[in-house]
């Protein structure tokens, strides 16, 4: 019994990881390329989540200008006084 809730915890969390790429995505200009394209089956074409993810930061750094990627806190917690 101890498998079968650890299979559909796995699978569960599977479908959530699932629906935030979709949800990203919906943000991206990929997206709107899609929805123009393949109108209400655009969903048919999500792209694998890597390439969500490279194109959300590629998007932000446009976004931004990159001016902001300087300020932004390191991911280990710490505060840094300097850059290396």
């Amino acid at each position: 019994m101890k498998l079968k809730a650890s299979i559909q915890e796995f699978a569960r969390e599977l479908d959530a990881q699932d629906n935030a790429v979709v949800v990203l995505w919906e943000w991206l200009p990929s997206c709107e390329m899609a929805k123009k394209h393949h109108g209400k089956y655009y969903f048919e074409f999500t792209p694998a989540p890597s390439d969500v993810m490279i194109e959300a930061s590629r998007f932000i750094a446009w976004l931004t200008d990159n001016k902001d990627m300087l300020e932004a806190e390191c991911p280990c917690g710490e505060i840094h006084d300097e850059l290396p």
